[in-house]
């Protein structure tokens, strides 16, 4: 083994940035509020599947949220072959069923669909493409301008007939604007078009059906504006957005603790970092009024990580430590397996440093333990994501052997999601060749055998339904 690999990974690899990349892309592809483990999800999804094709006459939209649902679940694993393979052929299943039978309600379904595939693009890189499929959508959803896609015309006459039909696509109606909103600001913050992203919140502010689609939306727009600002390097003007949107947000809300998390970098580039720290322990004064419960356990972990990486992120460790435990603590509360393992890395991270040993049970968060969580994940990014964050750990205590096997690990993740289509984060690619350090026997995979089942029946069902009755040609369609 070469004695300076270790140094050579210190250098090369961004750990800071993998949770950041990540949580910037999940965003703006799928968000990631899955709780339960992929292959409890992949059976549930199976089960409301058949039960939908099982119907006489099922609804187009049940049976298009199905492979919505499914393709979701691909993504997250790291599939974004087999989601774009499922959301493809729910619209050869619409396409069908609409010529076939003339029912409109396979022209509405069709929508979902198409804004998920542009949420693919996006990540691809083609976000050009994507607006103009989001800019399409929204004019056809508010008053019913007409666009062709990929063999389906979309047309007035079509809009009206679904307004008055369907209480489905009136509600998709009742959320164009915000969705739309959301969604472009999104791919734009994710190209790092931060021009473009300032031009379409000052647009969207003047458009009455975007800036008051929702107080909740209203804010999303002013984060928009204040990420815009911050991303032109203009960060005082950044600031003083920042605490007019915490001024905005609604008191005792733990879901919006996290622009703290967002607004500390740049406390830190404009005053320092003892401002930043001190808006952090802000932050976590607040988060104690926001109650406790079942309810907002999510929304306090997702506020208590956040605050907690930008803390070690600023050299805190032991305030990181602190947030991690709360954070472990409210994962746990709120069943969120992704948030369990992140809890238990960061835990990891915060008492690496030689100066901060925490006098408390290290069980909870020892190498082992987190290896278990990470490995027993199938959340493709996330798990890469962790490793990444391990070894930038066990760097740290000086344990080059157990770095190493970590980065081999992420090395392999890697490959298998790029072998898949699935563009990587800056954050979370990885340069150097640490494969052949670890055994073969030491082998990860993010295979699993409820995500196999479950894409097998969705693309064979498409493959073999006959559209006039959306039943399965043969029942095998839907016993694989």
């Amino acid at each position: 083994m070469q004695p300076d690999i270790i140094d050579e990974a210190v250098a090369e690899i961004p750990f800071l940035a993998a949770w950041r990349e990540l949580d910037s892309t999940l965003v703006a592809t799928a968000m990631l509020q899955s709780r339960q483990p992929l292959g409890m999800l992949a059976e549930d999804a199976l089960g409301r599947f058949l039960t939908a094709c099982e119907r006489c006459e099922a609804k187009p939209t049940d049976l298009i949220q199905a492979y919505g649902n499914a393709a979701r679940l691909c993504f997250h694993n790291g599939r974004i072959d087999r989601a774009e393979h499922l959301l493809l052929a729910a619209l050869d299943l619409c396409s069908d069923g609409w010529r076939v039978t003339a029912n409109v309600d396979w022209v509405g379904a069709a929508l979902g669909p198409y804004t998920f595939l542009a949420k693919i693009l996006v990540l691809r890189g083609q976000v050009a493409i994507a607006r103009k499929i989001y800019d399409e959508i929204y004019a056809f959803l508010r008053n019913g301008t007409a666009f062709h896609r990929d063999g389906l015309t979309f047309t007035h006459e079509i809009w009206s007939k679904l307004t008055e039909q369907s209480q489905e696509f009136n509600q998709v109606r009742m959320h164009a604007a915000a969705v739309y909103m959301v969604e472009t600001g999104k791919a734009l913050l994710i190209a790092r078009d931060y021009t473009g992203l300032m031009e379409f919140a000052e647009m969207s502010a003047s458009d009455l059906a975007i800036s008051r689609a929702s107080k909740r939306h209203m804010l999303a727009l002013a984060e928009f504006r204040a990420q815009a600002v911050a991303g032109l390097g203009h960060y005082e003007q950044a600031l003083t957005e920042y605490n007019r949107l915490r001024s905005m947000s609604p008191e005792r809300s733990p879901s919006f603790m996290v622009l703290y998390a967002h607004a500390a970098r740049v406390y830190n580039r404009v005053e320092g970092i003892k401002a930043a720290i001190d808006w952090l322990d802000r932050a976590e004064e607040e988060l104690k009024n926001c109650g406790t419960g079942v309810e907002s356990a999510v929304s306090r972990y997702h506020s208590h990580f956040a605050i907690g990486f930008e803390r070690i992120a600023l050299g805190d460790y032991v305030g990181c430590f602190r947030c991690a435990s709360s954070a472990l603590v409210c994962a746990r509360e709120g069943d969120h397996s992704v948030g369990v393992m992140r809890a238990r890395v960061l835990l990891n991270m915060s008492s690496a440093v030689k100066e901060h040993n925490p006098n408390v049970d290290s069980s909870e968060y020892e190498d082992s333990i987190c290896q278990r969580e990470i490995e027993s994940s199938l959340y493709g990014m996330e798990s890469l994501a962790a490793q990444l964050h391990l070894a930038s750990s066990q760097i740290a205590r000086g344990d080059k052997e157990s770095a190493l096997r970590s980065l081999a690990t992420a090395q392999q993740l890697s490959r298998i999601l790029e072998s898949w289509g699935m563009p990587l984060p800056v954050g979370l690619k990885i340069a150097g060749n640490y494969g052949r350090i670890i055994e073969a026997k030491a082998k990860t995979t993010l295979d699993d055998a409820s995500l196999n089942h479950m894409y097998s029946a969705l693309m064979l069902y498409a493959k073999e339904t006959t559209p006039m009755s959306t039943a399965p040609a043969s029942s095998s369609a839907c016993a694989t």
